[in-house]
């Protein structure tokens, strides 16, 4: 395949100024070209400006996409024998894209980077390994961490190991903080601005540099997501013993673990996105839906929150929300508007959605929000996922 420059099919644009520089807003951004309208975002950058996702190409399967305001939608092009692609995740700037594929002939799942000068590169998988490679985060000088496979544990279960994949060096295991993580699962899940990568391994969760070795954090193996500093974390703990024990927590220096208020105290809650300072975090809550924390304080329902700030969603139901950019200024995920239906039958149109909401620095006082929670007990309708896991790796937050 080639790539392809697809006309955006905005089918819906509600915005409203809010500064000269930027606008409150909801709209879509279109699908791949062929006769299905359905695209689902996957991850944005920074600044919001650059979006990933997937849809359903003109071929049939699933293909990859990178979005910009100015260029559109473009079709990610596959590696040769390869199907059914996913894009997971964007360096902060946009210019590198990771995803992955069913490898030719099927059976295995492999990894690939894009960029613009590159193109598509297949990032391979370790030795002795069942042909499983997923990547987990991509930084601006293509540098990609995640795991692959190396060969199979004591029960037959797929081993996998953290690895690490350069241009020039290709895919390599990352060393391990102690010897007793040779023979069980480890992963690495994020690269911080420095250049520091973020991973997992029976010892426990680490910082890794070749200059300066390794750091363990005290914290939960819970815990996946973090800033780009490493200053802040996110996740949702599981509490032994308790009828609904996943409970969405946060972690800094200064606090040790936390746990985030809950919206109702009878249900599993949990947190997947945040902000890069932590400011704002979207999770969801068992049959209430999507939720949003303010500087870690009492939760709102999300759609609550958003037309608080001057979001217009009025004949807009959002699916599911996939991600927030670093800078808390855009959300991205999929959304059908009223306008979009046949008949009796589901909506016709499912497309990726970009919201632009204020900056964290513009927030004011939020005396409105002190109405929303009055509002409390209005629910809504949630498919929750069972563990929360960090961006790009399934962690998509749905309302049913």
């Amino acid at each position: 395949m080639s790539i392809r420059n697809h006309s955006v099919s905005v089918s819906i644009s509600l915005l409203v100024c809010f500064n000269s520089h930027s606008q409150v807003g909801i709209f879509t951004i279109g699908d791949l070209p062929g006769d299905n309208t359905i695209s689902h975002a996957s991850d944005v950058s920074a600044n919001g400006s650059v979006v990933i996702g997937n849809g359903v190409p003109a071929g049939g399967g699933t293909a990859s996409f990178r979005w910009t305001a100015d260029v559109g939608m473009i079709e990610i092009p596959g590696v040769p024998g390869g199907s059914f692609y996913e894009s997971t995740n964007l360096s902060p700037s946009g210019n590198y894209v990771v995803g992955r594929y069913t490898r030719p002939g099927g059976g295995g799942t492999l990894s690939y980077i894009w960029s613009e000068s590159a193109g598509t590169v297949p990032l391979g998988d370790l030795s002795g390994g069942a042909e499983y490679t997923l990547v987990s985060a991509v930084s601006d000088a293509g540098v990609a961490v995640g795991s692959s496979t190396i060969g199979v544990t004591s029960t037959g279960a797929r081993l996998n190991r953290a690895a690490i994949w350069t241009m020039s060096g290709g895919i390599e295991a990352l060393p391990l903080p102690h010897p007793n993580d040779e023979n069980s699962q480890s992963t690495a899940l994020d690269i911080l601005a420095d250049g520091r990568i973020f991973g997992q391994s029976a010892s426990g969760s680490w910082l890794y540099s070749v200059d300066d070795g390794f750091e363990y954090l005290p914290v939960g193996s819970y815990l996946q997501n973090i800033n780009s500093d490493a200053s802040f974390m996110l996740g949702a703990k599981s509490v032994p013993g308790e009828l609904f024990p996943l409970r969405a927590t946060y972690w800094t220096p200064d606090t040790g673990e936390v746990e985030l208020a809950p919206y109702s105290p009878d249900q599993n809650y949990g947190a997947g996105f945040m902000s890069d300072d932590g400011s704002i975090i979207i999770g969801s809550q068992q049959d209430v839906g999507l939720l949003v924390w303010i500087d870690q304080g009492s939760p709102v329902l999300f759609e609550d929150y958003v037309r608080s700030v001057g979001v217009d969603l009025d004949g807009w139901t959002i699916t599911s929300v996939a991600d927030i950019s670093a800078d808390g200024t855009t959300i991205v995920g999929t959304a059908y508007h009223e306008d979009w239906f046949s008949g009796g039958g589901p909506p016709v149109r499912l497309e990726a959605f970009v919201m632009t909401i204020p900056a964290p620095s513009t927030f004011l006082a939020f005396a409105a929000i002190g109405g929303l929670l009055s509002r409390r007990h209005r629910s809504i309708e949630t498919t929750y996922p069972s563990s929360p896991n960090p961006r790009g790796r399934d962690d998509t937050l749905c309302h049913s």
